[in-house]
């Protein structure tokens, strides 16, 4: 096999489904333009069609949002502002058909971007770590279901792609947040078992564990990670003065992973209903570890999971 020089590469860096993981998805995008690959940024949002305004499809459920598309779903959209700084179109994949999760156009806009773009790779960005909850119990709270939510909804859609143009891959940042991080290093363990572990990069301090995507990443500097902060500080809510800033969104994960790229170790505010406290005030413990970002074949985790659970 071998090995493709970057630039052959084309890669799409989507983020997987959560609020803001366009944001986390952002830095593997930087990191691709910096090692001279030609890459795209992608978001994968419940978001119907009809939802979306001044955007070109390329598919049913798929389409290229610009600075002046507007999105009118509920929720935390960021994309258009981030397509307008970045002054790129960003792929953007709809889980929902009229507001219904609709698993194979999900599938169907994904390999039709790879083969409209030629994309080589495409990465799902997710931070937190819950898109690797492969049991109930790997969850922080009680009565999670692996098979439910947005997270699972992309990762199941990849499974069902039988003939992909491309290779997938699913990274994750800020491991933690959302997953009981002793079931996550558990799973880790079984996919390394399976060769769907590629390894894990810090991206605070540029080390490297068993990282197998050198075809893509050399990781030799981190100096794309100006771009990256400079595009959270205008899209994300990072300090009390952001608060009044309506053009800003709040995110617990992109937060996280923010503060932790900068080193803002211990307990930092992420603003979001959900933030919880530390010692009795509200914030987030910020640790080292968040840095660390891990990358797995999400085709073998979805049949791991599936193997799991097995009644």
């Amino acid at each position: 096999d071998r090995m493709e020089h970057p630039s052959e590469k084309r890669v799409l860096v989507c983020g997987l489904g959560g609020g803001l993981d366009i944001v986390n998805a952002s830095i593997l995008y930087f990191a691709s333009k910096h090692e001279g690959i030609t890459a795209s940024l992608g978001s994968t949002r419940p978001a119907s069609m009809e939802e979306l305004k001044k955007v070109s499809k390329f598919s049913e459920n798929g389409c290229m949002i610009t600075g002046e598309s507007t999105i009118s779903a509920k929720g935390r959209y960021a994309e258009a502002k981030i397509a307008a700084a970045i002054q790129e179109d960003v792929v953007f994949f709809c889980r929902n058909s009229k507001g219904k999760q609709d698993v194979r156009r999900l599938a169907d806009a994904i390999n039709k971007s790879a083969e409209k773009f030629g994309y080589t790779d495409i990465i799902f960005m997710d931070g937190g770590g819950d898109s690797l909850i492969l049991r109930p119990t790997d969850a922080p709270e009680q009565g999670y279901d692996p098979f439910k939510g947005g997270d699972a909804a992309l990762l199941h859609a990849l499974h069902t792609i039988k003939h992909s143009h491309c290779r997938f891959i699913h990274a994750i940042v800020a491991v933690g947040l959302d997953i009981d991080p002793m079931a996550f290093q558990n799973n880790i363990d079984m996919l390394k078992e399976r060769d769907g572990y590629f390894g894990r990069v810090n991206l605070k301090t540029g080390e490297q564990e068993d990282f197998k995507l050198k075809d893509l990443f050399q990781f030799q500097d981190l100096k794309f990670l100006g771009k990256y902060f400079e595009i959270s500080e205008k899209i994300l809510v990072l300090n009390d003065a952001d608060l009044k800033d309506r053009s800003k969104t709040k995110s617990h994960t992109a937060t996280v992973t923010y503060h932790a790229l900068q080193g803002h170790y211990g307990v930092q505010r992420t603003y979001v209903e959900w933030e919880g406290k530390v010692d009795g005030v509200p914030g987030v413990h910020v640790l080292e570890s968040h840095a660390w970002v891990y990358f797995i074949d999400p085709i073998v985790a979805e049949q791991l999971k599936l193997d799991l659970n097995k009644k």
